[in-house]
């Protein structure tokens, strides 16, 4: 007689799960049920309004082209780039982020006798005129050391475009992509933050490796924004679960209790606000499925039976 296997399927935070869950319940911005509405308030951050300084930099040797380089996929198409820097050749040195660009659009990395290099105001408060910046590449080898790109000469004048090319250049790296899928389940929104002017909400969270964000829905009134996120499993399926040890019952079925491994996967999305958010609280009303991703995993594998 075959053995009939009895799988206790995984539930998140339920027995049948092993291991760590990401983005649990009650971190990042979970907080106490809003009143009149079903839901979780978040805690909502507002980002800094950062400030830019711009300094005129003469370029030495190979290392900025370079850096701007290996940037180049690491961006919108034709914005800026962003390079790691440190000031001198330390290993030890903490890496900021600059931005070098012409006066009137983002550098290419093509050869140029002076350009601007912009910082933050806190990085650039360190700037004085002779100073050699190094750059660090974005996937160095071991020992690699920081290579030279250039000496500062002066401040200048930060060109007005640049702050927005900057938020853009972060708003891209934020905006997650978001996919189509058939079978979906509801997930909670860990935190969330609002940029300065109030215009954009910036909501992030977590799931396992084979999870990705497929559906975000926003619903805004006078009183409150309100927020639902769904996931979904990624174009290769459920690859995350897996069978624990197996023991056999005195009839002789064999019962393995199903896991999902640990590794967690970060999402988020950038929301458009029709109204600067004020004093609106932002609302989690997704409804936590304890068994959405096993739900899902048996309909994609009863699929391709």
């Amino acid at each position: 007689m075959a053995d009939d296997t009895d799988e206790t399927r995984a539930r998140d935070g339920g027995r049948g799960h092993r291991g760590h869950r990401p983005g649990g319940a009650g971190r990042g911005g979970a907080g106490a049920p809003e009143a009149g509405i079903g839901g979780r308030r978040l805690e909502v951050r507002v980002q800094p309004d950062v400030t830019y300084v711009t300094w005129w930099l003469t370029p030495q040797g190979d290392g900025l082209r370079q850096a701007v380089t290996d940037s180049s996929a690491s961006g919108p198409l034709g914005g800026i780039r962003p390079v790691g820097c440190v000031a001198g050749d330390s290993m030890t040195a903490s890496t900021w982020w600059a931005w070098p660009i012409h006066p009137d659009r983002p550098y290419d990395g093509a050869a140029v006798g002076r350009l601007l290099l912009a910082a933050s105001d806190t990085v650039a408060a360190s700037f004085h005129a002779g100073r050699l910046i190094h750059v660090r590449a974005r996937h160095p080898r071991p020992g690699a050391r920081p290579t030279p790109a250039g000496v500062l000469d002066a401040p200048a004048a930060t060109p007005g475009w640049l702050p927005e090319a900057v938020r853009a250049y972060h708003r891209w790296r934020a905006a997650g992509p978001v996919i189509e899928a058939r079978h979906r389940w509801q997930s909670a929104v860990e935190a969330c933050s609002v940029t300065a002017d109030g215009r954009e909400l910036w909501c992030t969270g977590s799931g396992y490796r084979d999870e990705m964000l497929a559906g975000f829905d926003v619903e805004q009134t006078p009183e409150r924004v309100t927020v639902r996120a769904w996931l979904a499993f990624g174009p290769d399926g459920p690859t995350s679960f897996g069978t624990g040890p197996v023991r056999t019952l005195p009839d002789g079925r064999r019962l393995g209790r199903m896991y999902r491994q640990a590794a967690s996967r970060r999402w988020s999305t950038v929301v458009y606000l029709d109204q600067p958010l004020g004093e609106r609280p932002v609302v989690d009303v997704g409804i936590r499925e304890p068994d959405g991703a096993g739900r899902a995993r048996r309909a994609w594998l009863a699929e391709r039976e």
